[in-house]
């Protein structure tokens, strides 16, 4: 299967109040891309709205597109907070990468 699904059921998860289950269709869309930057940058998106640390993923979308800068904002974003509740309402606040 290719991850542009999973990656869209992920970022609809997050909209309709499941953040976990968002984590978990996006983890899949690394799994099946994992040199792709768009979805560890969502993986970091949908952390943060889980309330989980949205840095490694973050880290990785830099280290796979070190050019792109949604990805050096979202690391400034979150780099500036440590508190779950402002992750979330910053990821929700950030642009989503969907085709």
């Amino acid at each position: 299967m290719r991850p542009e699904p999973f990656a869209i059921l992920s970022y609809c998860d997050v909209r309709l109040g499941a953040p976990a289950l968002g984590v978990r269709a996006m983890e899949k869309a690394v799994a099946r891309d994992p040199h792709n930057w768009e979805y560890a940058y969502g993986l970091a998106l949908v952390r943060a709205s889980a309330g989980l640390d949205p840095g490694a993923a973050a880290r990785r979308a830099l280290a796979l597109n070190p050019r792109e800068g949604m990805v050096r904002e979202m690391l400034a974003r979150f780099g500036e907070t440590e508190d779950p509740r402002e992750w979330r309402k910053r990821a929700l606040a950030m642009r989503l990468l969907v085709d």
